[in-house]
């Protein structure tokens, strides 16, 4: 089933939104089918490409406005219980498309360089669950992340990432709790 979701244009003044058509995946996934890309405008999210969407305000009405690009939710016919790891890479993945969604939005320099070193340890994340898949050592490295979070916070730009990386290390504390 197809629906009207928003996509922020890119390189505007102020707030603008472009309607378009996607296919909802469900889980706040949407798959955007069109139209094209005007040659004047440049989309913050393109078709063809995946998106989560939260309900936000645009043009005085309640809409669907797409925040970040998302893989499309698994689905699986015999039960819908998932792989512990694939989880909390789902949910790594969420935070980093946070982080380089802020990054991208923030107007305050002095925190590129938070966005970096953040970004830096997602990668240290992602390599401890997939190439040592320890997860022990992925919560050492979110405790890490935790200490680093609580001297220095990001900008309101920031406050998204910080909650996908709090969803993110509940996830690992359970994980780590239950081995």
């Amino acid at each position: 089933m197809t629906t009207t979701i928003y996509v922020k244009l890119l390189d505007e003044d102020v707030d603008v939104w472009r309607p378009v058509e996607a296919e909802d995946l469900g889980q706040e996934c949407f798959h955007i089918v069109g139209p094209a890309e005007p040659r004047h405008e440049d989309w913050q999210f393109k078709p063809g490409e995946t998106v989560r969407c939260e309900v936000q305000y645009v043009h005085g009405a309640e809409s669907l406005v797409a925040v970040a690009r998302q893989a499309p939710p698994q689905h699986s016919p015999e039960t819908e219980e998932t792989d512990p790891l694939d989880a909390l890479e789902t949910a790594l993945a969420e935070y980093i498309a946070e982080l380089c969604l802020s990054a991208d939005q923030s107007r305050r320099s002095e925190d590129r360089s938070l966005y970096q070193a953040h970004l830096a340890e997602a990668a240290r994340m992602f390599k401890a669950l997939r190439h040592d898949v320890s997860v022990s050592e992925l919560a050492a490295v979110v405790e890490r992340e935790r200490k680093t979070y609580a001297w220095s916070h990001l900008a309101d730009d920031g406050r998204r990432a910080e909650a996908a990386f709090e969803n993110f290390a509940a996830l690992v504390d359970r994980e780590n709790q239950a081995e």
